[in-house]
């Protein structure tokens, strides 16, 4: 396959390619989820974060369920993930990296209401790396009619520029994410 150079005066790069995107031509681009991205995001400028978080209600009404789960998960791979109520990370939200590393970019979850703390381990406030994959999920367990939910958002940070801030997920005001698990229903 051949790959298009550039003589920069003293040796040969990569090129730069440009999509047209029907009004101009954008550097490096591919059009995907209804907007422009970077074709290579190692050469962007900077972190970008186009977080969803934008909450998550599962019901179970079986028998023989135990648990029921609701929850976000960003991956290191940049993917945002939504649980279903067995708990399986198998929702693709959609990305919430849009350039740079993922290792460069710490989150952090604000509680505004519901139960004080995340079941998955994950301190309200807390900054964390996002080198690794991070679940956020509230896990309720019968019996009786009953759930758990937590409500809040999530904060994307620069950890290059230590700790500006990325994104906000939600935009504004807040999310619930909210687990329901009931193993009476005749």
């Amino acid at each position: 396959m051949a790959e298009v150079k550039i003589w920069n005066g003293s040796a040969w790069v990569a090129g730069r390619l440009k999509v047209y995107n029907g009004t101009s031509w954008e550097a490096n681009g591919f059009y995907r989820d209804g907007i422009w991205k970077p074709l290579y995001p190692e050469i962007e400028q900077g972190e970008v974060v186009n977080a969803t978080a934008n909450g998550d209600t599962n019901y179970e009404w079986y028998l023989d369920q135990s648990y029921c789960y609701a929850g976000a998960q960003f991956r290191a791979s940049g993917a945002e993930y939504e649980c279903d109520s067995t708990g399986s990370w198998i929702s693709y939200v959609g990305d919430w990296l849009t350039s740079g590393s993922s290792s460069n970019v710490w989150v952090a979850f604000t509680r505004t209401a519901g139960i004080t703390a995340w079941d998955s381990g994950q301190t309200n406030g807390t900054r964390y790396q996002l080198n690794v994959d991070r679940n956020f999920y509230v896990l309720d367990s019968p019996p009786g009619l009953n759930s758990r939910a937590i409500e809040g958002y999530f904060q994307f940070y620069d950890a290059a520029t230590n700790g500006n801030l990325l994104d906000r997920a939600p935009a504004s005001g807040s999310s619930r994410w909210q687990a329901w698990a009931d193993n009476n229903i005749n």
